[in-house]
């Protein structure tokens, strides 16, 4: 069980709390590790923020892909993903290029780095 006082929410509702959650397991850091090209040009948006904006809808609507500008249309983006990011940047394109590269980079080893962070946090040897 996650103990409460080292999540810190930074809006109300399960958005905040699914955002500070990844933040605070280095969920961001990894998926911007794993994904990250050193010898590309920079990215717009970091990966870690895609794949949590991408949670945060699977965790609250579940909107399709393609009807995700719809779904952050009345949202303080840069509240509560602490990057700007506006409107016109969420387009199916940009999230469909991050599943691609997702799958490109070895998802098992993302997983296994992910659950390696997991249980380091949570203390277990």
């Amino acid at each position: 069980m996650v103990d409460p006082s080292i999540v810190e929410t930074y809006s109300v509702g399960k958005e905040g709390f699914i955002v500070a959650l990844c933040e605070a397991l280095g969920v961001t850091e990894i998926f911007n590790q794993t994904l990250n090209s050193t010898n590309g040009r920079p990215v717009d948006i970091p990966y870690g923020v895609v794949a949590m904006m991408m949670m945060v809808n699977m965790c609250h609507d579940h909107m399709p892909i393609s009807r995700l500008k719809d779904y952050y249309e009345y949202t303080d983006l840069e509240g509560l993903f602490h990057q700007p990011i506006s409107l016109d940047q969420i387009n199916d394109d940009r999230f469909g290029g991050f599943l691609d590269l997702f799958h490109e980079a070895a998802v098992k080893r993302f997983f296994h780095r992910l659950l390696l962070t997991l249980c380091l946090f949570m203390g277990f040897k």
